[in-house]
């Protein structure tokens, strides 16, 4: 699948060892403004399926393309408009 979207935030900060799902919901709240319900995707997961995240990513404006679309096609679509593509793979 691919997807686009704006960048709209970046998360490095994040704790070592976050004590609790609690502590970590609340800074990922100080840090994006958003209740951590509502955006993350897994989101109901149990705390040890998130502790040893070291960064999140905020996108905004996302849409999923087909999945006949190749990246290298969006790339070069996107350049030839001038804008400046980053590549961020995610798993």
């Amino acid at each position: 699948m691919v997807a686009v979207g704006n960048l709209a935030g970046i998360w490095t900060e994040v704790p070592e060892e976050p004590p609790s799902m609690k502590v970590l919901k609340e800074l990922f709240f100080a840090r994006f403004g958003k209740a951590w319900e509502e955006v993350m995707v897994g989101a109901s997961r149990p705390f040890a399926y998130h502790k040893d995240w070291r960064s999140y990513l905020a996108v905004s404006h996302l849409v999923r393309y087909g999945e006949s679309l190749l990246l290298a096609d969006l790339t070069a679509k996107c350049q030839r408009q001038g804008v400046r593509v980053i590549h961020i793979l995610t798993g």
